[in-house]
């Protein structure tokens, strides 16, 4: 076990301990379950395509217990799946997350831990795009942050987290492990009920084991949220990012913009993101994400939903294009509600990626057909 999973593992047994001290709480658990069949053009979004059929089945078991004072979570979560094309036997993925939260009477204190074993048929396909079928991806972070309520109208948050992913399996990869750790503070200002402003601050280094230098970064930024109406919400963050390599220096603009309206049939969300983190090419990659997605209600149990996401990754330092890539889906939903507790639904995907290196883009379709089930959540008593 890693030091990360020696921290998530330590940081699990604590809030097991702190457990005890909740006993008028009951636990609650709320199950979901589901069931789905596809036919890809290209699942791998290779040069050469191959198509194949899947079958998989998702299980989430969230679990959870709270107090006046304690809050706790775990959610493990499993997904088998099986294909026609015997390349992708490694594919089942799983994780678990835990949660942990102190209510003071000014104060609270919080810790969360994320443990994901991933095929890098889920890991990659958005970012780096190496899908090597006898490679998995371990994911171990864990998160501690502090917030303390200075007055009504602010209050100051302290984070550390640390994080940690690996590459395991038979298959020679160009992949590279990375481990990083972060710091960061934030000032938040309640100027109205309709506006709320944040200052952060943070800073970090990341480590690659293959590699002898370590990358330093920080970044300060500003925040706005308001509700602007009971319907439509905006939140905004934009901020300067500087890393450093060695010889090597760059900085650059990050932040996020989302606003968000909804109606009495649907709904509407546009999302854009500019983040700098580690790269699986074990260099510092910066990611320009677009997500724009709609839903509306047909009827009394028919619904559809419409979703485009565009990533673009690139490297954070500019004598390096290994990380260059853009990757594009395209997805259109229908879903029955069939009772209150299960829904089937079917889905079309476009998928495209192109990668600077290559001059050819590679595609693919994919027809979904699902079934969910999510029973009400249960009562656990002692």
């Amino acid at each position: 076990m890693g030091p990360a999973g020696a921290t998530a593992l330590g940081i699990a047994v604590a809030f097991v301990a702190g457990i005890p001290s909740a006993r008028a709480a009951e636990w609650s658990l709320a199950p979901m379950l589901a069931v789905a069949a596809d036919r890809d053009t290209n699942r791998t979004l290779a040069v050469d395509p191959v198509a194949s059929e899947g079958l998989s089945m998702s299980i989430d078991l969230r679990m959870q217990r709270a107090t006046e004072r304690f809050r706790f979570s775990v959610r493990p979560q499993l997904n088998l799946q099986r294909f026609t094309d015997p390349r992708f036997s490694r594919s089942d993925d799983g994780g678990v997350t835990t949660e942990a939260t102190w209510l003071m009477e000014r104060s609270s204190f919080g810790l969360t831990t994320v443990f994901k074993d991933q095929s890098t048929l889920a890991s990659e396909i958005a970012s780096t795009g190496v899908i090597d079928l006898k490679t998995r991806r371990r994911d171990e972070e864990a998160t501690a942050s502090w917030t303390f309520a200075q007055s009504e109208r602010r209050a100051l948050t302290v984070s550390s987290s640390f994080a940690s992913f690996a590459y395991h399996g038979n298959a020679v990869t160009p992949l590279e492990d990375s481990q990083y750790v972060n710091f960061g503070a934030t000032e938040q200002f309640s100027l109205s009920e309709y506006l709320a402003l944040s200052l952060t601050g943070s800073g970090g280094e990341a480590r690659t084991p293959a590699r002898r230098d370590s990358t330093r970064f920080e970044t300060l930024s500003i925040g706005i949220s308001s509700p602007f109406t009971e319907r439509m919400r905006l939140a905004a963050d934009f901020g300067v990012n500087r890393r450093t390599d060695g010889a090597l220096s760059s900085q650059g603009f990050v932040g996020q913009l989302s606003l968000s309206r909804s109606t009495e049939c649907g709904g509407f969300t546009f999302a854009a993101l500019r983040s700098v983190a580690p790269s699986g090419f074990g260099v510092f990659a910066q990611t320009d994400e677009v997500r724009i997605s709609m839903q509306r209600a047909l009827g009394p149990r028919l619904s559809m939903g419409s979703a485009v996401v565009l990533y673009r990754t690139t490297s954070a330092f500019r004598s390096l294009t290994l990380a260059d890539r853009t990757y594009t889906q395209a997805s259109e939903r229908l879903a029955w509600q069939a009772s209150e507790t299960w829904s089937v639904a079917t889905q079309v995907l476009w998928n495209r990626a192109q990668a600077k290196y290559r001059t050819d883009n590679q595609r693919g379709w994919q027809v979904r057909l699902e079934s969910v089930w999510t029973p009400n959540p249960r009562s656990l008593s002692r």
